[in-house]
């Protein structure tokens, strides 16, 4: 029991030594670091509210409306004298006058500004007044085609070629150029210039070659849409290789209508 002191003192001196031995009294205390604060979540911003669009706005995005077209403009979708019917029409046209006792025609549209067809008719002067009354009947296949200048002037042409089966000459062959250059008055009148070349070449008896090269003005009136009435006086010197030259004429006047 006499060693109970030097007991006690061994077991107060190891956990005093441990004390100073973990901690120097001559350093600082450690500094201990406090977490960092959360920062407080930042308000989310309100979305803008979508503005109404005002009356000037919609007008602004609205695109303007093309300008309708001129009372002349919209009515040259077709004439009978220039230019042709939309492409899958047909258009007949049947005239009277000098020199045809009637002349009529056929065309059937196969593009916009061109059109095949037949043309006939019985002839009685071929356009040389002089010649008098001389039966005839003429068969001929016929093309035409316009061109427009601008939206509202245009030029028709048209060629046929076929036969003519008059008393003198036994045959002839007839080769007929023409065209027009037509500009609209209003929604129903056009008016212009027109060009007639009638060639006829006899074979057999009483062969001869007559040229007539013929001028004038042409008009169209348009009674409905599908409908319209024409008229073409031409006048000019008609060449004849038997008889020399005379005067020639084409004086017309007709009904067209389209299918």
């Amino acid at each position: 029991m006499r060693f109970w002191p030097v007991s006690l003192a061994l077991m107060l001196a190891i956990p005093l030594g441990s004390a100073f031995a973990q901690h120097d009294p001559d350093e600082p205390p450690p500094v201990t670091r406090s977490p960092a604060p959360t920062p407080a979540p930042s308000a989310t911003p309100s979305p803008s509210p979508t503005p109404v669009p005002t009356e000037a706005d919609v007008t602004e995005q609205v695109p303007p409306e093309k300008a309708p077209p001129s009372p002349a403009e919209a009515s040259v979708s077709w004439t009978a004298l220039g230019a042709q019917a939309p492409q899958g029409t047909s258009v007949i046209s049947v005239a009277f006058g000098l020199s045809g006792l009637p002349q009529a025609s056929f065309h059937y549209a196969i593009a916009d500004n061109l059109s095949l067809g037949v043309a006939g008719g019985f002839d009685f002067a071929r356009y040389v007044p002089r010649g008098g009354f001389n039966a005839a009947a003429s068969v001929a296949a016929s093309l035409k085609g316009s061109y427009f200048l601008d939206e509202t002037l245009h030029l028709g042409w048209r060629a046929d070629v076929g036969f003519l089966i008059p008393e003198v000459p036994d045959f002839a062959i007839i080769i007929d150029l023409s065209a027009n250059l037509l500009a609209p008055v209003n929604r129903q009148l056009f008016v212009g210039a027109g060009l007639h070349i009638p060639i006829t070449i006899g074979i057999g008896n009483g062969a001869a070659f007559v040229w007539p090269i013929l001028v004038g003005g042409v008009a169209e009136f348009r009674v409905l849409p599908p409908l319209s009435l024409f008229a073409e006086a031409m006048l000019g010197p008609a060449f004849n290789s038997a008889d020399g030259v005379f005067v020639g004429a084409r004086l017309m006047g007709g009904i067209a209508y389209r299918l």
